[in-house]
C-alpha cells in the first residue's frame, strides 16, 4: 500500500512528479471537479432550469448506482456480507482508462485529504444554512408540521424499502441477515440528504420563504432519522448490540438540549453585545466558529454526522442584528463555490 504523500513539492526543475504531493494534487483535484461541474451546469442543466447541485451529483449518482457507496459509507468492512449476503470484499470493476484516471489524478492516498477539505467546507456550509433559518418568522406551528410531514416522508419510503427486502433476500441475497437487510434498504430509501435541499433551495431563494423552512426542517428530521436507522442496520448485521441506535438518539437529543441550554444564551450574549452599524468583533466570529468545528466533532463521536452538530450551532445564532449577516459575509462565499462542489464528487471515487 502506498505511504502518505509529501504535502508540497521541490518543483519539476528538481525532478518532482507534482501528482505525488498531496497540495498541488489536491489544487489539481479542485481545479479538475469545478470547472468539470460549472461546464456542465452552463452546457446542460441551466438551460433546463436545473440547479447547479443536479450537475455535482453526476459523479456521485454513478456510485449510488454501483450500491459501492453505501458499502463504504455506512456499513463497515467484513459485515457488507451480512447485511447483503454477498462477498465483503467485493469492488467496483472500472474500464482500463478509468482505472488510469482514478490512479493518476485520484490515487487513493489522495483522498483523505480530497474528502476532509470536502467535508470542512460542507460543514460550514450546513452551518450557513442554520444560520438563514429562521423558524421564529414561520410561526408557532412550524415545528409541529415538520415533525408530522417528516413522519410521513419516512414511513412511506421505509416501508417500500424494507417491502423491497423481502424480495431481495428470497432472490439476490438469499444469505443475507434479513431484518439488517430489511432496517437498511428502509433507510436508504429514507434518505433526504441535508446538504443537497440546502443547496437548491439556497440556488432558487427559497431559503427564506415558509416552504423553504419547512423542506429544511423536514429535511434535518429526516436526515438524522435516517442515521439512527443505520446505526441500527449495522448493529443487527454483526456483534454489536441493537441498543447501539437507542445510545444513538439518547446522547443526540441530549447533546441538543445541552446546546439550545447553554450555548444559546452565549450566542445571545454575542448578538445583543455586537451593534447595528459598527463592525462586529473578530473575537466573535473566530469563537462561534471554532464551536461549530467542536459541535461537529461531538456528533461525528456520537454517531450522527458532524453536520448536524455544525447546523444546530449555526440555528442557534441570533438571526436579529448585525452578527448573523457579519459570519454570513465572511464564509459564504469560499464555502459555497469550492467546498461543497467537491464534496460530491469525492464520494464517486473509489
Amino acid at each position: 500500500m502506498p505511504g502518505p504523500m509529501k504535502v508540497t513539492s521541490q518543483g519539476l526543475w528538481q525532478g518532482d512528479d507534482l501528482l505525488h504531493f498531496a497540495l498541488p494534487l489536491l489544487i489539481l483535484q479542485t481545479c479538475i471537479v469545478i470547472g468539470f461541474t460549472r461546464s456542465l451546469h452552463v452546457a446542460i442543466f441551466k438551460p433546463l432550469r436545473q440547479p447547479r447541485v443536479i450537475a455535482e451529483l453526476i459523479p456521485y449518482s454513478y456510485r449510488v448506482r454501483t450500491g459501492y457507496w453505501y458499502r463504504t459509507r455506512y456499513v463497515p468492512y467484513g459485515q457488507w456480507s451480512k447485511v447483503n449476503g454477498r462477498n465483503s470484499a467485493r469492488t467496483v470493476s472500472y474500464r482500463p482508462e478509468h482505472q488510469l484516471y482514478l490512479k493518476t489524478i485520484f490515487p487513493k492516498q489522495s483522498l483523505t485529504t480530497f474528502e476532509t477539505v470536502a467535508n470542512i467546507g460542507l460543514l460550514f456550509f450546513v452551518f450557513l444554512v442554520g444560520l438563514e433559518l429562521n423558524l421564529k418568522a414561520s410561526g408557532r406551528g412550524t415545528a409541529r408540521k415538520g415533525i408530522i410531514i417528516a413522519t410521513a416522508c419516512i414511513a412511506l419510503p421505509f416501508a417500500l424499502g424494507a417491502s423491497t427486502s423481502l424480495f431481495v433476500h428470497a432472490t439476490i441475497s438469499k444469505g443475507a441477515h434479513l431484518s439488517a437487510l430489511l432496517v437498511f434498504m428502509g433507510a436508504s430509501f429514507s434518505i433526504t440528504a441535508i446538504p443537497i435541499v440546502a443547496r437548491i433551495l439556497a440556488e432558487f431563494k427559497l431559503l427564506e420563504t415558509e416552504m423553504g423552512r419547512m423542506a429544511l426542517s423536514v429535511a434535518a428530521i429526516n436526515d438524522i432519522t435516517a442515521w439512527i436507522l443505520l446505526a441500527l442496520a449495522i448493529a443487527l448485521s454483526g456483534s454489536r448490540s441493537p441498543l447501539v441506535s437507542v445510545w444513538i438518539l439518547l446522547t443526540a437529543v441530549s447533546y441538543g438540549a445541552l446546546l439550545f441550554v447553554f450555548l444559546q444564551p452565549i450566542l445571545a450574549w454575542m448578538g445583543r453585545r455586537t451593534v447595528e452599524g459598527s463592525p462586529v468583533k473578530e473575537l466573535y466570529v473566530v469563537t462561534i466558529l471554532v464551536i461549530t468545528l467542536a459541535s461537529a466533532f461531538v456528533t461525528d463521536m456520537i454517531g450522527i454526522h458532524g453536520l448536524f452538530g455544525a447546523f444546530i450551532v449555526g440555528f442557534l445564532v441570533p438571526k436579529e442584528g448585525p452578527l448573523a449577516g457579519a459570519i454570513t459575509e465572511k464564509v459564504e462565499d469560499f464555502t459555497w463555490y469550492i467546498p461543497s462542489s467537491i464534496f460530491r464528487h469525492e464520494r464517486s471515487q473509489d
